[in-house]
């Protein structure tokens, strides 16, 4: 095979490709449906050789993958295959297939087109030239340029075994959540067997639930972004129709919000993650407490709920209990601060934090929790 580059870039390949079947594709690929969506390179924002080789880097690091683009020729097919990257230390890449060895398929009938790097929110497309391509690995140079393009408004991350059910007005569906970001999420569904993807209107708000085998992670009226149909099923892409609700009955008096010093720390697993977080206290009450995350990398959505949290203070007193997101409220210099209510939290450990903040409201008051019996009499 001839060294090739390539003057298309691709926007959003989770959303613009299926998995091939059939005999004539055995790669561990995705296939292009949309080639309307192609653009020419120069519209995306030039990237840099050297940055380019920190994030292959950063990507073997952290054990992820990038995408090979390959063509067909004879049928003008345009497909992904995921490979993991070595070390880069200069201008030479090896990858290894995620599926190998490959050696029952044909890679002398496919031409390469581009390596491309997909991080959650933007699209960096390389148009590399192929060196050698075998069954285990390829082998390619970079260029001194890539090419970033699909720049979305917030990542999305990957998500673990959360479950997904849908219910519009007598339309039910079930399958698993793909990924999310603080503003929507993506799953695939299928409807149950009294159901019917007919039924489905997108032009109206439609109930989610998201859950785990124990409990509820998410519930709410979503609105429907965009669907396409996979394989039988559909892919689904969906966001929160309200960015801010009301948990609790409002009261007169609003629980009076503390700023500590040291801040106090949520450490917590987060529920679509499967990871553990961390977030740093802007300001707490006995009825919730707020923290700030980038916008661009945030990973708390409004409605979500945190089964098991843990507040630390200084590293030594931990409190715990479980809350609930109910506001994003974007501020200036990109960062948005997320507001938390307390759903839970045992009588013992409330009473702690109430007298750890009535404490800091009044430093010169004093209620002692210990009682002297004998000095009652």
């Amino acid at each position: 095979m001839e060294g090739k580059t390539s003057a298309e870039v691709f926007q959003g390949p989770e959303e613009n490709i299926r998995c091939a079947s059939g005999k004539d594709h055995r790669l561990p690929l995705w296939l292009f449906q949309h080639q309307e969506l192609v653009q020419q390179l120069h519209e995306g924002h030039p990237v840099d050789k050297e940055t380019l080789i920190n994030a292959l880097n950063y990507i073997h690091f952290m054990e992820k993958s990038v995408l090979v683009h390959l063509r067909d020729p004879e049928f003008r097919d345009s497909i992904l295959v995921r490979a993991f990257p070595e070390p880069c230390l200069g201008g030479e890449l090896v990858c290894h297939w995620a599926e190998r060895p490959l050696s029952d398929t044909h890679l002398d009938r496919y031409q390469f087109q581009n390596l491309i790097i997909a991080d959650g929110r933007s699209i960096t497309l390389v148009p590399a030239v192929l060196e050698e391509m075998s069954p285990q690995y390829i082998r390619m140079t970079l260029p001194d340029t890539g090419h970033a393009a699909g720049q979305r408004e917030a990542r999305r991350h990957p998500c673990g075994e959360v479950a997904a059910e849908l219910d519009q007005n007598g339309f039910v569906a079930r399958g698993k959540l793909l990924d999310f970001s603080p503003i929507g999420f993506r799953a695939r569904v299928k409807p149950d067997a009294f159901s019917s993807f007919h039924w489905f209107n997108r032009g109206e708000p439609v109930a989610v639930h998201l859950r785990d085998s124990r409990q509820i992670f998410f519930t709410g009226a979503c609105r429907c972004i965009r669907q396409r149909l996979v394989s039988g099923d559909m892919e689904i892409v969906l966001a929160p129709r309200d960015e801010r609700i009301q948990r609790f009955k409002p009261t007169e008096t609003r629980n009076p919000r503390q700023r500590l010093v040291p801040s106090p720390t949520l450490i917590f697993e987060h529920p679509f993650l499967g990871k553990r977080v961390q977030f740093e206290v802007s300001d707490i009450s006995t009825s919730g407490f707020s923290v700030y995350e980038n916008h661009g990398e945030g990973t708390l959505m409004a409605g979500m709920i945190i089964p098991d949290m843990v507040i630390t203070f200084a590293h030594s007193m931990k409190m715990s209990c479980s809350a609930q997101v109910i506001y994003r409220l974007r501020e200036e210099g990109g960062r948005v601060r997320c507001g938390l209510a307390i759903l839970d939290m045992g009588i013992q450990v409330y009473s702690r934090l109430s007298h750890l903040l009535s404490c800091a409201i009044a430093v010169h008051s004093h209620v002692s929790t210990e009682v002297d019996v004998d000095s009652l009499w």
